[in-house]
């Protein structure tokens, strides 16, 4: 299954033949390498967290799992919440 994987202001965008989801950067609480090119992207709930491999993401095109997970944390690192919001 292909993946692809797009930043948006405030979350993190999966697109697959099988739907969208759109996980909110302030949910997000670690991105790691699990186990040879797998990620997750863990928001504290077992039950939300994604699971993917790094040769099934095809877009954005990264040399490694450890690419990828660097620049998914540069995304994190651009959120500023609304002021206001509480966080």
């Amino acid at each position: 299954m292909s993946y692809q994987i797009y930043n948006n202001t405030a979350s993190i965008g999966f697109h697959s033949p099988i739907g969208d989801v759109l996980l909110m950067k302030w949910a997000v609480k670690d991105i790691a390498i699990i186990r040879g090119d797998t990620v997750r992207i863990s928001t504290g709930n077992c039950e939300s967290s994604i699971v993917f491999r790094h040769q099934d993401v095809s877009a954005p095109i990264t040399v490694s799992a450890i690419a990828l997970v660097d620049l998914m944390n540069e995304w994190l690192g651009d959120y500023t919440p609304p002021p206001g919001s509480g966080e």
